[in-house]
């Protein structure tokens, strides 16, 4: 009865919305798109530790995608649009279609998920998990110091030539190997939280990965930032349910502090979004810094929209940019000499995979070869290369992938820290690749550190059981 009297003030609330579009009826896929997302946000929150994953991608989507239209919709920021309506309705019904797509996905596999193997807490405190979680600590903290050597290196070049120059002339001073090695730093993390270490460990130890996401704001990019800290609060959510030793890792007091900060989060990131282009806060006020907030983060919607109103190359396929892209760029492709592009360079806009690429070198011209970029999206590249199927389809997988590869009662410890990194890659898509995900994954880097990790590990406990 609980759970139906909030649907009922729900349906309630959305009726009154959409009446709304009666006296605007150019509004009506962009309000009904809300209508939707709330729905949806209202879901998660009903069993929130269980749906916290499916939540963290609905922000992602909403900032990259909804708040820009969201603002024009309310009158709350001032739209410079260079789109004829029709445009802009298509690109609001990709949005309603994809959010639709997504959540039957998400039912759907949750359908049928039911039967599998029940949690087994006690497999976390084997000698082996044990081991996996000492060393991937002792990574963690030995290639950090390298990590901050690598952003402290960036943020010198940045102040020093600007921040588009880093897109086509920074080259690191480190050693390629050291330069790996430091990106070690996240995967050795999300491997260790994935052994279910107790609260205080964990705490400890998101501290100092806090600190590494501070320093990443130093390479003049953001989301980094934001996405790390979304899917650090999305796994203490999910310890409420899993090895929380009895207790609450977030109370409800905490989340309302959380959301509180958003509005502070927001202004922040938008003054540092100011400053890295070298532009003046003077006379900016804070209500302005957090609509602008929104603001600067929805364009990514118009890619969208001018995939729609350029014609981009028809026989290109980039929904598989990134998996392309690896494939034509690891190591046995190099020894092959297989032709690749990169950088912000004609070549690359004109016969690499990327839509990004593409889509910057025909917007900004002279401008892209200097760094100047808009990114891509994930619907626009679906829509371009298998229209509304591709869209449903894509979606429809996000919501599979949302629903079950986010159980970790169900998972081992390396299928957890590969869950943790998938997240953190779908948080991307909604302003880059669809594939990015599966780049990821394959990433020799990933592997190459689940597999030393356990490798070390296995031969440790062996060892500990043969001395004991």
């Amino acid at each position: 009865m609980y759970i139906k009297k909030h649907y009922i003030i729900l349906v309630f609330i959305n009726a009154l919305m959409l009446s709304c579009t009666l006296f605007k009826t150019n509004i009506f896929f962009i309000m009904a798109t809300l209508c939707v997302w709330l729905d949806l946000i209202v879901y998660c929150l009903l069993d929130f530790s269980e749906r916290i994953f499916l939540f963290t991608f609905l922000i992602a989507f909403f900032v990259f995608l909804m708040g820009r239209e969201i603002l024009d919709v309310f009158n709350m920021h001032t739209i410079v649009s260079v789109f004829k309506p029709k445009i802009n309705i298509h690109a609001e019904q990709l949005l309603l279609l994809s959010l639709i797509s997504l959540i039957i996905g998400y039912f759907v596999s949750n359908r049928l998920k039911r039967n599998m193997a029940p949690n087994i807490e006690s497999r976390y405190e084997n000698p082996l998990i044990i081991q996996i979680r000492d060393i991937s600590s002792l990574i963690f903290y030995c290639s950090l110091l390298l990590s901050v050597i690598q952003l402290l290196d960036i943020g010198r070049y940045m102040i020093s030539h600007g921040y588009l120059a880093t897109y086509t002339s920074y080259s690191s001073s480190l050693p390629y190997l050291l330069v790996k090695l430091a990106d070690v730093t996240p995967i050795s993390f999300w491997i260790y939280l994935s052994t279910m270490p107790c609260k205080k460990a964990v705490d400890k130890h998101s501290i100092i990965f806090i600190f590494y996401l501070a320093m990443t704001l130093l390479t003049g990019k953001r989301f980094a930032f934001v996405a790390g800290l979304l899917v650090l609060f999305a796994y203490y959510i999910m310890r409420n349910t899993i090895k929380c030793e009895g207790k609450k890792w977030v109370k409800r007091s905490t989340i309302f502090i959380c959301v509180l900060s958003i509005p502070v989060a927001a202004v922040g990131l938008y003054f540092f979004n100011t400053l890295r282009f070298g532009n003046s806060v003077d006379g900016i006020s804070i209500r302005d810094a957090f609509t602008d907030f929104f603001y600067s983060q929805g364009v990514s919607i118009n890619v969208i929209k001018y995939a729609d109103m350029y014609e981009l190359n028809p026989d290109k396929k980039y929904m598989f940019s990134s998996t392309l892209t690896f494939l034509q760029k690891n190591i046995f492709a190099r020894m092959l000499d297989i032709q690749s592009y990169s950088g912000n360079t004609v070549e690359n806009a004109l016969f690499g995979n990327s839509m990004a690429h593409a889509m910057s070198y025909l917007l900004y011209g002279n401008r892209y070869l200097n760094g100047r970029g808009i990114g891509s999206c994930y619907i626009a590249e679906a829509f371009h290369d298998f229209g509304y199927l591709g869209v449903i389809a894509v979606n429809f997988v996000y919501g599979i992938i949302l629903s079950r590869f986010f159980d970790f009662r169900k998972k081992g410890v390396f299928t957890g820290a590969i869950s943790l990194i998938l997240l953190n890659s779908l948080l991307y898509s909604p302003r880059g690749s669809a594939d990015g995900f599966v780049a990821d994954m394959v990433d020799f880097t990933t592997w190459g550190s689940i597999i030393f990790i356990y490798i070390i590990a296995n031969l440790l406990s062996r060892k500990n059981k043969r001395g004991s």
